[in-house]
């Protein structure tokens, strides 16, 4: 089982010890679990740990191991018909993942799959993730069009998701990239009131609010409001 897997894992890392040679790499050996339960056919086991650890290795960094992971919960996932699962591995796990690593080409495939199988199964948080993550693709691109295109897609997908929470982290993150826009096109207003109002959301969202308190005070130095700029700092 997953948690026999587990013990033996910690029995490794108990018996290598911290100082030992080689050492234990353990985003590796996630990998190695969870390939471990995908051979025996374990597929609920991948879905269910492989989706627990992918948050684990997007902090620590480890992009390759987390696409690797995903891949396997993705296809575990349609197996076991486990679509939230599925399409949040398309989109995240492997998609964005393929982005941080430099490949676009299996970033906007693995994402646009997964903005299209969500769409068809009613999961508009996940669609307007997707189309939001498009829009960052296509803004670092330079293709101004696409990136305004999939900023409305996202808005249009936002408005039909029916949790209340899932929507306001949803809004508020479109305000932020459309302030974070028209900062960088100088256009400080716009980017200032936007701002305003994803923080309004995002008030009791500790982790995200210092993004939007950084972009204010980035725009209040460009309107050379320093005290504002050091309060926002």
């Amino acid at each position: 089982t997953i948690f026999l897997s587990l013990i033996l894992f910690i029995h490794r890392l108990i018996k290598n010890g911290v100082g030992a040679k080689p050492p234990l790499i353990l985003s590796s050996e996630l990998v190695s679990i969870v390939n471990t339960l995908y051979e025996e056919k374990k597929y609920l086991d991948v879905v269910r740990f492989g989706s627990t650890v992918s948050r684990f290795l997007w902090i620590s960094g480890h992009n390759k191991e987390r696409i690797a992971i995903g891949e396997l919960v993705e296809d575990a996932a349609s197996k076991e018909s486990r679509i939230a699962e599925q399409v949040s591995a398309l989109i995240d796990d492997i998609g964005w993942t393929y982005y941080i690593v430099g490949d676009n080409e299996k970033a906007i495939t693995n994402i646009s799959n997964g903005i299209e199988k969500a769409v068809d199964n009613g999961l508009f948080y996940f669609a307007a993730k997707g189309e939001r993550h498009l829009s960052g693709i296509s803004k670092h691109s330079n293709k101004i069009t696409e990136f305004t295109q999939h900023l409305t897609n996202a808005e249009t997908y936002t408005a039909k998701i029916l949790d209340t929470s899932d929507k306001n982290e949803m809004e508020a993150s479109l305000l932020l990239a459309r302030a974070k826009y028209a900062y960088e096109t100088d256009k400080l207003d716009e980017a200032e009131q936007s701002a305003k109002k994803a923080m309004d959301i995002f008030k009791n969202d500790l982790d995200r609010i210092v993004k939007v308190h950084q972009l204010l005070g980035n725009i209040y130095v460009k309107q050379n409001k320093i005290q504002k700029a050091k309060d926002e700092f």
